[in-house]
């Protein structure tokens, strides 16, 4: 095997590790922003809503005691 070959073999090795641990990432990327997006729906937003009832119910008692 001439070294010529067996560079050319390396390069190749190299970029295919490269690649398979790129779309290992892309794939990482996609999970972390499915997973950010179910928790912003199922944990941010309820927060919100239980502000929005706190306010209510603060501004019922303020108006019952009077």
């Amino acid at each position: 095997m001439s070294i010529k070959l067996k560079l050319i073999t390396g390069f190749i090795v190299v970029a295919l590790i490269v690649a398979v641990i790129g779309i290992i990432g892309l794939v990482n990327i996609n999970n972390m922003a499915k997973s950010a997006e179910f928790m912003y729906q199922n944990q941010t937003m309820p927060v919100g809503q239980l502000v929005k009832l706190l306010r209510v119910s603060s501004g019922n008692v303020s108006i019952s005691v009077t």
